[in-house]
């Protein structure tokens, strides 16, 4: 996380750095201009309405020239995010033999370590952890622990630099991708909006499954969507987009339509990462609790910084400096007064002030 702030304070700084120059540059040429034209001005050689349209036509072309410098920042700035797009792209396709049709028994994970491409230091060090069918784990820790990173792994979409990652005794990178996949949903932080219908917006998880309205109205349910309310005039049939004559919803709305878009997936494991970043803590642990109820038999990987609503998992995982530094139900955790413990006791203490 250090290095990952250097390298942004760095880009920042170049792109701030080149923004200024350029603007000063501009602004120079601006002024060499203006006094040119005052002194043709004064000496006779122009009239007062061609220094007008002069003017104001130097102005315009100063606003074209900002914005292109503002343009070529924003590229520089970007220039990261579109270099790593692009070798992705070039990325050799890795696919295995091995189809899996069901998750019978559990995905472990063997002295797993994970280091990303061109990264000095490990982003995850021998990590053991086993998680059984049905069982819900949460994954905590604090921002750069190596939660997300722990999740990709999980669910196949990294391959560990070290160990091994099995689901019933088969290694991921010898699944087929597809079947892999289809074992698998998520419902992240960071969540799309379809400018669809309530009904599009949940089906486009799972378009080959045919959902009747009872099925669609019980998935919403589930995820705390009241179909009932004002924000859904016309039901599921509600286009969720202004651009199109719909209604716009609130973010913590936004992030129930995304969670029944999840349950919907018929999926054996299905990753929690975040999803309720909008919603305030007693309604996120509502949520949480009601999953828990109506997700049956699938195993569930819960990522959260919200202590308070990990405490519905089976049990919890504590990242910390890339290791699982603890695993154990909540009040093992508590009992053993170590990192947990200390993070639970920290943010009971800023809820305790936020209610005083």
């Amino acid at each position: 996380m250090a290095v990952l702030n250097k390298k942004s304070l760095k880009v920042a700084k170049r792109a701030c750095l080149f923004d200024l120059a350029g603007k000063g540059i501009g602004l120079a040429g601006y002024l060499v201009v203006f006094l040119l034209f005052v002194k043709a001005l004064l000496t006779g050689d122009i009239t007062a309405g061609t220094f007008a349209a002069i003017f104001t036509a130097i102005v315009k072309m100063q606003e074209m020239v900002g914005e292109m410098i503002h343009l070529v920042g924003d590229i520089g700035k970007n220039s990261g995010s579109i270099n790593n797009l692009l070798d992705f792209i070039d990325m050799p396709e890795t696919d295995g033999e091995t189809k899996v049709n069901d998750f019978c028994e559990k995905i472990e994970l063997k002295n797993v370590s994970f280091t990303y491409p061109g990264a000095k230091e490990e982003s995850l060090t021998d990590v053991n952890l086993t998680i059984n069918k049905g069982e819900t784990i949460a994954i905590v820790g604090h921002n750069g622990a190596g939660k997300s990173t722990l999740v990709r792994l999980i669910t196949g979409i990294y391959q560990p630099t070290g160990g091994s990652v099995t689901i019933d005794g088969i290694p991921t990178k010898d699944i087929k991708s597809s079947s892999l996949y289809g074992l698998m949903s998520g419902v992240f932080q960071k969540f799309q909006k379809y400018q669809m219908t309530l009904r599009e917006n949940v089906m486009i998880s799972n378009l080959e499954a045919e959902r009747e309205d009872g099925t669609l109205l019980e998935t919403l349910k589930k995820a705390d969507v009241d179909i009932e309310s004002q924000s859904y005039p016309d039901g599921l049939e509600t286009m969720l987009s202004r651009e199109f004559d719909g209604v716009d919803l609130s973010g913590g709305q936004w992030q129930r339509v995304s969670i029944a878009r999840g349950i919907n997936r018929d999926s054996k494991v299905i990753v929690l990462d975040e999803p309720t970043a909008a919603i305030d803590p007693i309604e996120e642990t509502k949520i949480y609790k009601k999953f828990k109820e109506i997700s049956d038999e699938r195993t569930t990987v819960l990522v959260t910084h919200r202590l308070g609503s990990a405490r519905i998992a089976d049990r919890i995982v504590v990242m910390e400096n890339g290791r699982a530094a603890e695993i154990g139900t909540h009040d093992e955790l508590m009992n053993k007064k170590g990192t947990y413990y200390v993070l639970f006791m920290s943010q009971a203490r800023w809820y305790e002030k936020q209610n005083a």
